[in-house]
């Protein structure tokens, strides 16, 4: 699936360019997707683009060695990183991990949604993978790619959730320890089979394990912070730091969010920084040589 620039016009598409796998093949096409990079980032948003092989005829999903970033010219002037979103957990595999440390341009950051600690609730999720299973690729991913910052999403309160369940999403963030975590608690909707599964669980429970998790997620995430402290990071700024005219907001590759007192450097430029304080949720840096 291709996004067109008709499709960019859509409410909450302004101001970035979004491309599904498998990109284009033809150069029209191509030259809209490389002159949508914005502040030098090339954004690909799909949940199933890992399983594509650009040889395959048509784009057929056929699952293989070819990474599906093998199209895009790594050389691209104004391109300074590659980031995507979210492939399915079944569909991450060992050529994807090692393109994070084979490609100068793709970041040293994965997002892979696992949604929920349990098998039990994972089979009745239909996600076709075990939690087992994922942490496996989390591991090759690693291994492979020392310093890889790694992201989730998560799920509170599926229907027929108990507590063991919900322990078992728990242990899998205190092992993991994510970099960033994005959870919500299960809203039924009409159209999907979930809202007519029994054993649906109350809202204040919800509310509740959501609560849980992103305590657990703060503390890890601050630890996790802190132990930057002291390393140099490239920074691609973003903008004037909202609240400091005289600094600059700008993300790590890890897609961290960094705070540059005292930098003027434009949207789009790579600074390198030490790392010097941490929060929560996002780094102070100090420039190191021309900033």
């Amino acid at each position: 699936l291709f996004l067109t620039a008709e499709d960019l016009d859509r409410p909450g598409f302004e101001g970035a360019k979004y491309v599904c796998s498998p990109p284009p093949r033809d150069a029209a096409n191509q030259e809209l997707v490389w002159n949508g990079i914005t502040s030098g980032v090339l954004s690909v948003f799909s949940s199933d683009h890992a399983a594509y092989r650009f040889d395959s005829p048509a784009g057929k999903k056929a699952g293989g060695e070819n990474a599906p970033f093998d199209a895009i010219p790594n050389g691209l002037p104004g391109l300074e990183r590659i980031r995507y979103t979210s492939p399915h957990p079944k569909d991450f595999n060992e050529p994807l991990a090692r393109a994070h440390r084979d490609l100068p341009k793709l970041c040293e950051h994965l997002h892979l949604p696992f949604q929920a600690g349990s098998d039990r609730i994972l089979r009745a999720m239909r996600r076709n993978h075990t939690i087992a299973e994922y942490l496996e690729k989390l591991a090759v991913a690693r291994e492979l790619v020392p310093g890889l910052a790694l992201s989730t999403d998560i799920i509170a309160g599926f229907p027929g959730e108990t507590e063991a369940d919900f322990e078992a999403t728990l242990d899998v963030i205190r092992n993991v320890r994510f970099d960033h975590l994005y959870a919500f608690k299960f809203s039924p909707r009409s159209i999907t089979p979930a809202a007519e599964l029994p054993g649906q669980v109350p809202e204040a429970v919800k509310a509740e394990r959501l609560s849980r998790i992103l305590a657990l997620h703060q503390a890890n995430a601050q630890a996790a912070n802190e132990d930057m402290i002291g390393s140099r990071q490239e920074i691609l700024v973003e903008g004037a730091h909202p609240r400091d005219p005289n600094s600059r907001m700008g993300r790590t590759r890890g897609h961290k969010s960094t705070k540059i007192p005292g930098c003027a450097a434009e949207p789009g430029a790579l600074v390198t920084v030490e790392i010097v304080a941490a929060r929560k949720f996002s780094l102070v840096g100090k420039v190191q040589g021309d900033g």
